[in-house]
């Protein structure tokens, strides 16, 4: 008898009333709200399937357990009646007779105003944790969120909400639409293709919890392909070659350059540049810088991206070499080395991005700065193939901020499935950077068909998209 009283009295805190009428939304008591994300998402799939339907769910719950219905159908009305008739219905056998409104359509209509222990945006991201579906902001909801930057009516702008949730992209009658960015509070990130309000065409959605989707959307929702787990991410990890080095030398000395001239500048003091990691370590690297004197040179190379004669024709790439070379023949020599050996790279990976090459003594690693458009050299380290190497460095500095976020990449790395080398699989810079190397080498050079055919059967879907960005290559000749 004590416990039914407990159940009542516990029954009665909840609802606040004797009895609920239809259309009556539930108030507050979030583990009872909790109860009704399993419904809502059966609802939402029928919803998928027939999306001219309405749909809406009816909840009741007493301390241990839920009792729930949800109907689809044309008329909202009449299944606002069947589905409530059938939760009270259900209820009763439970105990509590009483059901409450909790969702219509894709709206959750709860109401948590005098709760101080739940919301709907926390109701919201316990779903999405749980089924790894998220919720997009409405056009009413748009209109008291705050538009941070350009135009979140029809243009491009930047919006956010009072939880945290922020869009970037594309906007059209007030709605996210086009191209664009999702980044939820909880961590969770879409980037692809919008329309009407929700993910619509290609896409990636990455969870805070490491899964990934690449792929189709449709209103919102995925189809096709399944979500790669974060375990499934490691384990997928498998390489093809070793390293870039089976590709020895895919540039002769002999071959074509758009190397022009090296002209001595002057001597600088207490220049700075990265300083590549010892040897034996492996990246992620910390961020060390040197200061040092060093000679200054400019290397002059034509531009194919300009009419001759015009300022524009000419790239200029400026290279250091450092003072600890003693001799300033062999510091010459070592800057007009490399600046020949630029000059042989493909137009994309030298016109665009290198503004600096920084040579040292030592036998460190190479690095590469993005952000200040310089890679650091060490001629001594005799472990690297020169050719090989300044392609992987430029590409970090000219291409891989281009492409490791374009939503077909993304795509095509999930799809292929596989890495062209070791090195590629420990970050996506590196991925990238080894697949261009590869990309030249397929492409632009005459490698082995055996390795050509190696590389086409393992990366496919990489070098596809490689071959879509229509990169000029002079003076390498090139051929798809």
């Amino acid at each position: 008898m004590k416990k039914i009283l407990a159940i009542l009295f516990l029954s009665f805190l909840w609802f606040g009333t004797t009895s609920a009428d239809i259309y009556e939304p539930g108030k507050n008591n979030f583990n009872c709200a909790i109860g009704g994300l399993d419904a809502y998402k059966e609802a939402q799939d029928f919803k998928r399937k027939n999306p001219k339907d309405n749909t809406v769910v009816y909840l009741s719950c007493n301390d241990s357990s839920w009792t729930w219905n949800w109907i689809g159908g044309k008329k909202l009305k009449s299944i606002h009646k069947k589905s409530f008739n059938e939760c009270k219905k259900n209820s009763n056998d439970r105990g509590t007779g009483e059901c409450f409104l909790f969702s219509i359509n894709d709206k959750i209509v709860w109401d948590f105003s005098n709760s101080d222990v739940g919301s709907i945006e926390l109701l919201k991201k316990t779903y999405t944790k749980k089924f790894e579906e998220n919720f997009y902001p409405t056009k009413e909801e748009n209109k008291t969120a705050g538009c941070m930057e350009g135009n979140c009516s029809d243009g491009k702008g930047t919006m956010q909400w009072s939880n945290g949730d922020k869009y970037t992209g594309e906007w059209k009658n007030g709605k996210t639409h086009g191209q664009g960015t999702m980044q939820w509070s909880n961590g969770d990130r879409y980037t692809g293709e919008w329309k009407n309000g929700k993910p619509n065409g290609q896409g990636t959605m990455k969870w805070s919890n490491g899964n990934i989707y690449v792929g189709v959307w449709k209103d919102g929702f995925r189809v096709k392909k399944k979500i790669i787990t974060k375990k499934e991410l490691r384990t997928r990890k498998k390489y093809v070659f070793k390293n870039i080095e089976i590709l020895k030398k895919i540039i002769k000395p002999d071959d074509p350059t758009n190397f022009i001239e090296l002209k001595f500048i002057r001597e600088g003091k207490n220049l700075r540049s990265p300083r590549g990691q010892p040897s034996n370590r492996r990246c992620p690297c910390k961020d060390l810088y040197i200061n040092f004197d060093g000679y200054i040179y400019h290397a002059y190379y034509k531009n194919v991206d300009h009419k001759s004669d015009t300022p524009n024709s000419v790239t200029k790439i400026e290279i250091v070499v450092n003072k600890d070379y003693k001799d300033s023949a062999k510091a010459k020599k070592h800057a007009l080395k490399y600046a020949k050996l630029v000059g042989q790279l493909p137009a994309f990976l030298r016109d665009k991005g290198i503004k600096r090459i920084v040579i040292h003594p030592g036998k460190r690693r190479w690095v590469a700065d993005r952000g200040s458009k310089e890679f650091v050299v060490y001629p001594s380290s005799d472990w690297y193939e020169p050719i090989l190497s300044l392609i992987h460095e430029a590409a970090h500095i000219t291409v891989d901020n281009k492409i490791i976020h374009h939503y077909k990449w993304k795509e095509a790395v999930a799809t292929d499935g596989k890495y062209i080398t070791e090195y590629a699989r420990l970050n996506e810079n590196e991925d990238s950077a080894e697949t261009i190397t590869f990309w030249v080498a397929l492409r632009c050079s005459n490698i082995s068909k055996g390795k050509k055919k190696r590389i086409l059967k393992s990366i496919p879907n990489r070098i596809k998209f490689l071959d879509e960005m229509n990169f000029k290559t002079d003076p390498m000749v090139c051929e798809k």
